[in-house]
């Protein structure tokens, strides 16, 4: 199973009032069949649920992100973010 196809595999749509999971989508689809990526994203991404609550488990489930780090606080402005790893 390529990354091409990680749209079509997604049973759920990302909301249109937050783009994190649209951009997260984008990037695992733009990578080649064998790509990595270290991808920076708000803290709130892995704790939102409904509709990117199942877009996570799905992500999760197959097997898209090898790890998430948790950075500092104020790294980053005075953001907390999380960096996630693909495969």
């Amino acid at each position: 199973m390529t990354s091409k196809n990680v749209l079509r595999e997604m049973d759920s749509i990302p909301p249109k009032k937050n783009g994190d999971f649209a951009f997260l989508l984008h990037l695992i689809k733009s990578l080649k069949s064998e790509g990595k990526s270290c991808i920076f994203l708000p803290l709130g991404v892995l704790f939102r649920g409904n509709v990117e609550a199942e877009i996570r488990k799905q992500i999760i489930k197959k097997n898209y992100i090898k790890a998430i780090n948790g950075l500092p606080p104020n790294l980053f402005q005075g953001t907390v973010n999380y960096e996630l790893v693909k495969n």
